[in-house]
């Protein structure tokens, strides 16, 4: 059942084609160092959509060994790291480095895959800084520092295609009352294309709104993994290997998914899976 779960997961994920990873981890009740693998896309119902993938067992926390494991995850699972467009971890040295670190070693296999720091993480490093020193002028050069490192985001000019869509995007919009006193979400104007049949006037503009919709702003699914991991392994089941501790966990987790599942599908799938010829001598 979890196979046709994750199966189905990837599928959409394909469907999709862009998508960003976030990472986390933590030691279960045995003492051992679970990496929680986190997949965000944009569905055909137009709505951003995090997914639980499985737990790997991390047996080190070197940035290479963990690029790794990430580029191995992927291609086990048949996604290509070339739709990579985001990766999101905390701010240890070994995953935000940047030039060791995880997120500079997956750069190097896909320069697209642009870094986005957990907000809740970063949050906390500014409220300590913050305490720390007040002084408008530090305040005014770290904008000016975090304007120069957007700039860096960017591999280089924007295509001259997507350019003049966005003018005639922005044209459009202004010229229609609906939308002329609105000011849209990156998700309202995404549907906006959608449901008003622009996808194919404005094909780039919907492809950037799917990668920006993509990015992960928090660990939050990372960190509600750990909660299930915390009630799926407990005390009686130490023993449990990492390939039936992930079963559980994506049945447990993705179980909105486990319900669509044709069941019928999966018993005939199963006894094909078990089918034994046994020579009776």
């Amino acid at each position: 059942m979890a196979k046709k779960v994750i199966s189905m997961i990837v599928t959409k994920i394909q469907q999709a084609k862009y998508f960003s990873i976030s990472l986390d981890s933590i030691p279960d009740i045995s003492r051992v160092d679970q990496l929680s693998f986190i997949v965000r896309y944009v569905s055909k119902e137009e709505c951003p959509i995090e997914r639980f993938i499985r737990f790997i067992l991390n047996c080190s926390h070197k940035a290479k060994d963990m690029a790794t494991i990430v580029l191995q995850t992927l291609k086990n699972y048949d996604l290509d790291i070339a739709n990579c467009r985001e990766q999101s971890y905390d701010n240890a040295s070994n995953m935000s480095g940047a030039y060791s670190g995880l997120q500079a070693r997956i750069k190097e296999v896909n320069s697209l895959a642009i870094f986005i720091p957990c907000s809740a993480h970063s949050l906390n490093l500014v409220g300590s800084c913050a305490a720390e020193s007040c002084e408008a002028a530090i305040s005014f050069f770290k904008v000016c520092e975090g304007e120069f490192n957007l700039k860096d985001f960017y591999p280089g000019d924007l295509d001259e295609n997507i350019k003049n869509e966005c003018f005639h995007l922005q044209a459009h919009l202004l010229s229609t009352e609906a939308t002329k006193e609105k000011i849209m979400s990156s998700l309202e104007l995404y549907k906006f294309i959608l449901e008003n049949g622009f996808i194919d006037i404005y094909p780039n503009i919907g492809i950037s709104l799917r990668m920006l919709l993509s990015t992960p702003v928090s660990k939050c699914s990372a960190e509600r993994s750990f909660s299930a991991l915390k009630r799926i392994k407990k005390y009686l089941r130490l023993n449990t290997e990492k390939k039936r501790l992930t079963s559980l966990a994506v049945l447990y987790i993705e179980s909105e998914v486990m319900q669509a599942v044709d069941y019928s599908e999966a018993i005939r799938s199963f006894a094909e899976q078990k089918a034994r010829c046994v020579k009776i001598c």
